[in-house]
């Protein structure tokens, strides 16, 4: 069995591959210049700041997309945090103030498509044999994900939290499917409750002692699920902030990265540990000062 799924997950790979390199070679345009103006910061993140600049045309570039920036013909690093509609926000290694007047930056629209294509590459070892650089747990999961194998069901009992949100019939199947099974898709059209659904669906999982990652391809549709889960358990959930949710990453909602980022959680928890032992030391001190006394007075009663 672990050699057909071995067998099967190598054909999507090269069927992948094949795909992306057909999708770069459509790809006309490799690159392109474009001139941003009037950049304002609007907060530093991990080491990272932040600027908004608008433009008079959407730009369309992947989020996270690496860039090359030039500013006072200086060539600096950057990485795209989101572009829609006219609004592009982009992340520079250093602070440039809070203004920056005019930026050219050097956009490659396929690095994407690349890096993924390495990434697929670099799965499958140069041998006669083709074997995968893949852990055989995952295997069969990404299997079942591009319907190469049957999805497994296993009834598990639905204890939904506390909510001011009342979910509908829908939503409630569609936790539940997710629940039984080990790979469900959740569509629907603009504003019939996916994401909220996420959310609460991330909740009975964390009660149910899982470990959950969530991801997209967009920075904003992973703070819109941490929006609703803060707005949904705020109150009830007191290990919103100690660790146990971190956001990585580029986070577009300033309440998420305020609560969960994870620039706020090492600091907290830095606060924290620095408290207790700010404590420690002081009980470490007035031992000390009385052990001191003593000391002293063992000393006089001798002379």
């Amino acid at each position: 069995m672990e050699n057909l799924l071995e067998q099967l997950a190598f054909e999507e790979i090269e069927s992948l591959l094949t795909a992306i390199e057909l999708e770069l070679k459509e790809i006309k345009q490799t690159n392109f210049n474009v001139v941003l103006e009037n950049g304002t910061f609007l907060n530093e993140a991990g080491k990272r700041w932040i600027y908004l600049f608008r433009t008079d045309t959407p730009i369309e570039i992947v989020d996270d997309s690496e860039v090359k920036a030039t500013i006072k013909s200086k060539s600096v690093n950057a990485v795209i945090i989101s572009s829609f509609g006219l609004q592009i926000k982009i992340a520079f290694q250093e602070n440039f103030g809070e203004t920056i007047e005019s930026i050219l930056v050097k956009i490659q629209t396929n690095a994407i498509l690349r890096l993924l294509f390495s990434k697929l590459q670099n799965m499958i070892v140069a041998t006669p044999e083709k074997k995968l650089r893949i852990d055989p747990s995952t295997t069969e999961l990404a299997l079942k994900l591009f319907g190469k194998i049957a999805i497994t069901r296993e009834k598990v009992e639905c204890i939904m939290p506390a909510l001011e949100f009342k979910p509908d019939i829908y939503q409630e199947e569609a936790i539940e499917e997710s629940l039984s099974k080990d790979v469900t898709f959740i569509w629907g059209p603009p504003g019939t409750g996916k994401t909220i659904t996420i959310a609460i669906l991330l909740k009975i999982l964390y009660d149910l002692g899982q470990s959950v990652l969530i991801t997209s391809n967009t920075n904003i549709a992973v703070d819109n699920i941490f929006d609703k889960f803060i707005d949904q358990f705020k109150l009830t959930f007191p290990q919103m902030s100690d660790g146990s949710i971190i956001r990585i990453g580029n986070s577009q909602i300033e309440k998420v990265r305020l609560l969960l980022g994870e620039e706020s959680i090492i600091n907290k928890m830095t606060e924290e540990k620095n408290l207790k032992l700010w404590e420690k030391n002081a009980i470490l001190e007035a031992y000390t000062k009385e052990a001191e006394a003593c000391e002293r007075r063992i000393q006089k009663n001798k002379s």
